[in-house]
């Protein structure tokens, strides 16, 4: 079985090594997408160990059923997108962010200026606990981030390699 780390962007898989085009993902249905990455592994002998993704959990769950020990990522443009989305001509957010900013000098799109996992870690809790109670784009945000926080913060410990392979 050759092991292998891909990249999948706007519904293509790329192999990360190569930025070679290995095929196009079928619907982004769960049952399409299990019996995919099954066939990938099955009919072309393919170990997936990391893959980068966007914030689909329909790929992130049948990569996890697939491959249980794989290592999933997802790209800080992906988050900070997610974080626009989030928050684009929010009013109520505009001006608790500006609370946020002034209590910690920096907002959430600073966490990847942080070397480690555990202190963007750290920061990212320091974070919420100013996050003012409310607002409800926020809380969905946190949410958010909560429901994809292995795959946030896994950036971390394989930055150097996406950084030389993707960037």
């Amino acid at each position: 079985m050759k092991n292998i780390d891909v990249y999948i962007y706007n519904n293509k898989v790329y192999r990360l090594d190569q930025n070679h085009f290995i095929s196009d993902l079928p619907d982004l249905d769960k049952d399409e997408l299990y019996k995919y990455f099954i066939k990938f592994k099955e009919e072309y002998n393919y170990n997936i160990n990391l893959a980068i993704i966007g914030f689909n959990h329909e790929v992130r769950n049948a990569l996890y059923s697939v491959y249980p020990d794989i290592i999933i990522i997802i790209h800080p443009s992906n988050v900070i997108r997610m974080v626009d989305k989030y928050l684009e001509n929010d009013q109520c957010f505009k001006s608790a962010q500006e609370e946020l900013a002034a209590s910690l000098e920096i907002g959430y799109y600073n966490i990847y200026t942080f070397n480690s996992r555990l202190e963007a870690a750290s920061y990212y809790k320091e974070w919420q606990e100013y996050v003012p109670l409310g607002i409800q784009k926020l809380n969905d945000l946190i949410l958010t981030i909560d429901y994809y926080y292995e795959e946030i913060f896994n950036y971390f410990d394989f930055r150097d390699i996406i950084n030389k392979k993707i960037l």
